[in-house]
């Protein structure tokens, strides 16, 4: 089954509005504490971070920009 580009768009709005009504969801309708709900983003934030790590693990190509001076800029803003 062929989608179109503006069948494809109008599906990826649909999931993402599901997606970000179901923490609305479960507070309202489950009676999720505020604090239930943290520890829901918090592990979403820790699976997306697990997920990042672990493409960053395997990824092929060097990064495209000149990264001479990017690393002490980062560490000087750190210090």
């Amino acid at each position: 089954m062929q989608f179109s580009s503006g069948e494809k768009r109008r599906l990826k709005l649909i999931a993402l509005a599901a997606l970000n009504a179901t923490p609305l969801g479960g507070v309202v309708v489950l009676g999720w504490s505020l604090s239930a709900l943290l520890v829901v983003y918090w592990v979403e934030l820790g699976a997306c971070l697990g997920f990042a790590a672990l493409e960053g693990l395997f990824a092929e190509k060097r990064p495209g920009y000149d990264a001479d001076g990017f690393s002490w800029l980062v560490v000087g803003a750190l210090s």
